[in-house]
């Protein structure tokens, strides 16, 4: 449990907004023969310099596709490029002079080509082809300007990508309305493109952070081995291997974009006030449709780690500066984003989501950051930190009796309940039926809401922990394994509780821990500590 613990804890830290308002833009140094490309202001950073072939400028296939937001794939049988946007399908076959768009044949004056091993398209028949403006500049530049192309444009910048992952991304964005959402909850609006550069590897990882912020080797191996994801100006670099689930994914997008969006718009946030309102934002999203007890968990996980500094005399205050707060992230021994975002959800919970947002948009004015908060809230940002800091103080001292589980049985289930409680040795084993049950599992090693029929085994007690086992009768079988049992953990953190994960074993005793609530037709519904 103790390593299952760790890794639920790294996954906790989303990541690095590197808070410099503005572009990293590298200098024109395209020729006429080899020419750079930029679509809408950014320059593309191809792995394979573009070529000029007899007046048209051919690039790498890929990248050009996925920064206006279209969909691409290779179909190998038939050696064709297809492109898709806004319903245009364009059909585009290797080393061929016509080409399909919308069904309508098209003659090129230069084909797509492989040069070097590479894939190779025309530019300008690509963008006219979905209505975009593309402009030539003998000096070596193609300035794009895209129409109807999506907010943010997700490219893929890592041999390591599989096909479908660019795209895959690119619609979730789209069909979760993330973007929308952080402008709804932030009351700000982008005002340009936002570019997400994918890898899926180390590698890949460490050399999109030198390319696009600027970072010497050093430093984006540094960032590369903690950060799940990075901020910087109007470009998200997103690294698909180092998110642990869908809603871990979802959640370093949302939480990016945050940042981004206030970059765009020049606010100048203090800093636990932007990593604060980054994660609030990115968890609401991320479980909104969700299940509770997992956004319960990362609620309890980040509480777990702020009142620990606090137990253990390392809390440090709430940081406005940016650069005070990059210092601090490497010499604190616990994250700091998880303490900005405790204050956030206080600020909140004290103030309501109205004023918070009143409060983002002072800083379209001219005050300062002391006398926004003041102005809207009527104390000081220390004044704030010192009350939020007593309140933590406050819930060192919380104590709780045990906790209450709400589960749900369906008829799936057909089997044996146990259960150990904290600072108990032995299984005590039980029987629901299907339908929903609520369990009261007590400290002092009583039971309420079923019936104990046995207690059996002998295990190494836990005080923070408390398990539930599901044995089945019926043989269930996953993947050509039998499952022998599963169950869900539940951790205690100075007094209150919150689920941890579901655990399954098969007969050769391989655990499996996946991301759900659910497992062998058990849900678990609701946890809360019993006061």
């Amino acid at each position: 449990m103790r390593k299952l613990w760790n890794k639920l804890l790294a996954g906790a830290v989303l990541g690095l907004a590197v808070l410099t308002v503005g572009i990293y833009s590298p200098a024109y140094a395209g020729t006429s023969s080899q020419p750079d490309v930029y679509v809408d202001g950014v320059k593309l950073p191809f792995d394979v310099q573009a070529v000029n072939d007899h007046g048209r400028v051919l690039v790498p296939l890929r990248m050009i596709f996925e920064s206006i937001g279209a969909e691409v794939t290779w179909e190998a049988k038939t050696s064709t490029v297809v492109g898709k946007r806004d319903g245009v399908t364009m059909r585009l076959p290797i080393g061929k002079k016509t080409a399909t768009v919308g069904g309508k044949t098209v003659t090129l004056d230069v084909p797509a080509k492989l040069i070097n091993g590479r894939t190779m398209v025309p530019v300008r028949f690509i963008n006219e082809s979905f209505g975009n403006l593309v402009k030539w500049d003998p000096a070596g530049v193609v300035d794009i300007t895209s129409f109807n192309s999506p907010r943010v444009r997700v490219i893929g910048s890592d041999a390591k990508l599989v096909e479908g992952q660019v795209y895959s991304v690119q619609q979730e964005i789209l069909q979760k309305g993330i973007v929308q959402k952080v402008q709804q909850m932030a009351g700000y609006s982008f005002n340009g493109p936002v570019w997400v550069y994918l890898s899926n590897s180390d590698a890949g990882y460490k050399d999109a952070l030198i390319r696009e912020t600027g970072a010497s080797s050093t430093e984006a191996a540094q960032m590369a081995s903690w950060a799940n994801g990075v901020a910087y100006g109007d470009t998200i670099v997103l690294p698909l291997h180092k998110q642990e689930s869908d809603y871990g994914r979802v959640r370093t997008i949302a939480h990016e974009l945050s940042h981004v969006l206030f970059n765009q718009n020049e606010v100048d946030l203090p800093s636990w006030v932007n990593e604060g309102f980054a994660w609030q934002a990115s968890l609401d999203i991320a479980f909104e449709n969700g299940p509770q007890v997992l956004r319960g968990r990362q609620d309890l996980l980040a509480r777990d780690e702020v009142l620990g500094a606090l137990n253990n005399g390392a809390y440090r205050p709430l940081i406005n500066g940016s650069y005070s707060k990059l210092v601090a992230l490497g010499e604190a021994n616990y994250n700091l984003e998880l303490q900005d975002y405790l204050a956030m959800q206080e600020l909140k919970a004290q103030y309501g989501q109205d004023k918070v947002q009143a409060y983002l948009k002072r800083f379209a004015g001219t005050g300062t950051a002391d006398a926004n908060f003041r102005g809207e809230f009527g104390l000081s940002m220390t004044e704030f930190g010192d009350a939020f800091r007593s309140k933590l103080a406050q819930e060192l001292q919380e104590q709780s009796k045990g906790v209450e589980v709400t589960l749900n049985v369906t008829s799936q289930f057909q089997g044996t309940f146990s259960v150990l409680g904290q600072n108990s040795s032995q299984w005590k084993l039980f029987n629901l039926t299907p339908g929903q049950h609520t369990l009261r599992i007590y400290k002092d090693g009583r039971l309420e809401g079923a019936t104990v029929r046995d207690a059996i085994g002998e295990s190494d007690p836990t005080t923070n922990m408390v398990f539930l086992a599901m044995e089945p009768d019926v043989p269930v079988t996953e993947g050509g394994k039998r499952i022998e049992y599963a169950g869900a953990a539940l951790m205690d953190s100075f007094g209150e509780y919150a689920f941890l994960n579901v655990w399954k074993t098969d007969s050769n005793g391989n655990d499996q821990f996946p991301e759900t609530n659910r497992v062998l037709g058990v849900e678990i519904v609701n946890i809360k500590a019993i006061h």
